[in-house]
């Protein structure tokens, strides 16, 4: 009896390899192609820049030729080495053959590993003998084979047992390639529309800070994507391999369990157990019901839009899970389930209409606040630390602890949430806050809005923006010696000024620390073409030896030093060097148009006001920004010698008053 379970093991795999053979023969010249082939075609060409090319490991070539291989391949492998689960005739004949499940499965799924193995390993060693025999160093080494041999086959097995383990559950074949990248995706995808969904509900939710970067690593599809097209950048860690391990682990036990408990008439039926029909029912009109809200939103920028595309999205998603259970598209009648699970959704999309949970007016107590991160966005505060092991402890960490910081931003965000009518129904927002509270007892509170910017608003950013402590924690001038500092170099379209003497450098430093400090939050905002830069180049500091700032019209500590050093005419721009300017109204100008186009559009505009004043040159310099044409009034700067007109525009509120009067006195055609 033994040697007859045997005699049908080895039928078994000389047929498998009649019939799916094919799809490793296919792996194997993709591979072959894709990495020996492209490396030799790079070493034997006459390109010396070729030859010279950096590559960080194996995927550097044809990379994404390798990711749908490994995407690809596993699932064809287990859809047809286990296609006689979805055939009637098959499945009658395989099941009626003298051998259990439990070995027809680990054949099968032994199969496909040698498939999916073989492959690689005659890859890996024709790459070796290369290696080996040719002058292969600037391409890869030995530890880069090794390296991607593993990852392949860590992630191509992961993908095939997942394949085989929904192929258990399902009788048919399509739906089992469907199902197992949903499966594979599930983590990622359900969560990604949740959070960004939720976004729509409560205001201030921030789906960036719990969608970091780190969810990549919970679907393999995901994890393996980043690390092929970030060309190397450590995404599989040792932790991810053994938990990848044991997933191929559970999906392989979990396929023998399913597999053995399978009823042979679920053979072409979406599922073979009665239990997973209403959960993948109600999962693919739920998971499609957000997708549309999403579309909907995102393009329509309405609240009942938002509805509209759930109201569709669940319609369509639900018909779509019925037709293929029911095997028909005669579903129409088949809807109570749909009115459930419609009430259910209304009831919830109430619930956080209405804010039940007290989410959106949450805001903590100055006396229970521990510190407090207000910025632009999550990312400086999820990598402070990082940031400050680059740049130093105090770089760009805006985390106020005195008191007096710590309430400004509260009542900051008092305001906020008390004008959440008006600002949360802006789609147009100019500024971004990330509040991040940590409080005495341990826990976070975490909130973002992105809201239009209002004079109104402004008042309550000023005491935060223009705090000392805030300057300190977010400028890098402040925590740098004068000792550091190689040269300071202040640039304009003027000319150039360097200081570079040790003594100067630490007079000027100094001026600068104090203009910085008290400098309005208004200048800090507004940077325009004429204003110079300022350069501190360090001595330390690697990638990042260099501060910037903008030489802006309140430093008056600097340009104090600089005229007592004869410097600052060398970077001061004078009105008498300009000939004349024109103003237009935007509404005239084809911004569509490069800026050349733009420039002669303003001066020939019947709208035009053209000025010679000096004081009005003067003034228009230093209310000008750069040219938006989201900005009411441009303007054009012609100089007196041959440099080209420089196109710019005035902030709406930085309009000069003498702009202002000859518009409103009508002399617009």
């Amino acid at each position: 009896m033994q040697s007859k379970t045997s005699w049908f093991s080895k039928e078994m795999m000389i047929q498998s390899f009649y019939s799916v053979g094919w799809i490793a023969l296919i792996y194997l010249a993709g591979l072959l192609l894709t990495l020996p082939m492209r490396i030799l075609m790079i070493w034997s060409s006459d390109n010396p820049s070729d030859y010279y090319a950096y590559h960080e490991n194996l995927f550097d070539y044809n990379g994404e030729i390798q990711l749908i291989l490994v995407f690809i391949v596993p699932v064809l492998l287990s859809i047809f080495l286990f296609r006689f689960l979805q055939v009637k005739n098959a499945s009658d004949f395989m099941h009626s053959l003298p051998i259990k499940r439990t070995r027809l499965y680990n054949v099968y799924v032994g199969m496909g590993v040698i498939y999916l193995v073989l492959p690689v390993l005659i890859t890996g060693s024709i790459l070796m003998i290369m290696n080996g025999t040719m002058d292969l160093e600037n391409y890869y080494s030995m530890k880069d084979i090794w390296s991607w041999i593993g990852l392949i086959l860590l992630v191509s097995l992961l993908i095939f047992v997942s394949g085989v383990f929904v192929g258990a559950m399902t009788g048919m074949s399509a739906l089992q390639g469907v199902l197992t990248y949903i499966l594979l995706l599930l983590p990622v995808g359900f969560t990604t529309l949740i959070f960004m969904n939720t976004t729509y509900f409560l205001y201030g939710f921030s789906p960036d800070y719990y969608l970091s970067s780190q969810m990549i690593r919970y679907s393999p599809i995901t994890s393996f994507f980043t690390y092929v097209v970030a060309r190397g950048d450590e995404v599989f860690s040792w932790l991810d391999i053994i938990l990848y391990l044991i997933m191929i682990i559970v999906f392989y036990t979990a396929g023998i369990v399913v597999y053995k408990k399978r009823h042979l008439e679920g053979v072409s039926q979406a599922f073979v157990f009665q239990s997973l029909k209403p959960f993948f029912k109600y999962s693919v009109t739920f998971c499609v019901m957000l997708l549309g809200g999403m579309y909907f939103r995102e393009t329509q920028h309405s609240f009942v839009w938002l509805i509209v595309g759930y109201v569709l999205g669940s319609i369509i998603g639900y018909l779509i899970a019925e037709m293929l259970l029911q095997k028909t598209w005669r579903v129409f009648t088949h809807l109570k389930g749909y009115l459930l699970f419609a009430v259910l959704v209304a009831i919830a999309i109430v619930a956080f209409r209405f804010d039940l949970t007290g989410y959106e007016n949450r805001i903590p107590e100055l006396d229970e606040v521990e510190q407090v991160f207000i910025g632009q966005g999550v990312w400086h505060y999820k990598h402070k630390d990082e940031m400050s092991s680059i740049n130093g402890p105090e770089y760009y960490q805006p985390t106020l602890t005195k008191k007096e910081n710590i309430n400004s931003v509260i009542q900051l965000h008092e305001f906020l949430v008390e004008n959440k009518q008006s600002y949360s129904r802006s789609y147009h927002y100019t500024r971004v806050f990330f509040i991040a509270y940590e409080m005495k007892n341990g826990e976070k509170v975490i909130r973002e809005y992105q809201v239009p910017e209002t004079e109104e608003l402004l008042t309550y950013m000023r005491p935060i923006y223009e705090a000392n402590e805030f300057k300190e924690k977010t400028n890098r001038i402040f925590h740098i010696a004068s000792e550091e500092v190689t040269r300071i170099a202040v640039d304009s379209r003027e000319g150039q000024v360097i200081i570079h003497e040790p003594e100067k450098i630490a007079t000027a430093l100094e001026a600068l620390k104090t203009d910085v400090k008290e400098a309005p939050f208004e200048e800090e905002r507004s940077k325009g073409p004429f204003v110079p830069s300022i350069n501190i180049y360090l001595s330390s500091g690697g990638d990042h030896n260099e501060v910037h700032l903008q030489f802006e019209s309140s430093y008056e500590q600097f340009e104090k030093w600089l005229e007592e050093e004869n410097l600052l005419d060398e970077v001061s721009l004078d009105p008498d060097e300009i000939e004349y300017a024109v103003i237009a109204p935007s509404k005239d100008i084809d911004f569509k148009r490069d800026d050349a186009e733009a420039t002669k559009q303003v001066i020939k505009s019947p709208n035009a006001l053209k000025i010679t004043s000096k004081e009005k040159i003067q003034v228009s310099l230093e209310n000008s920004n750069w040219a938006d044409p989201g900005n009411e009034y441009v303007i054009v700067f012609k100089f007196k010698n041959s440099e080209p007109a420089q196109l710019v525009s005035f902030q709406n509120k930085d309009v000069p008053e003498f702009v202002k009067e000859h518009y409103e006195k009508g002399e617009v055609k």
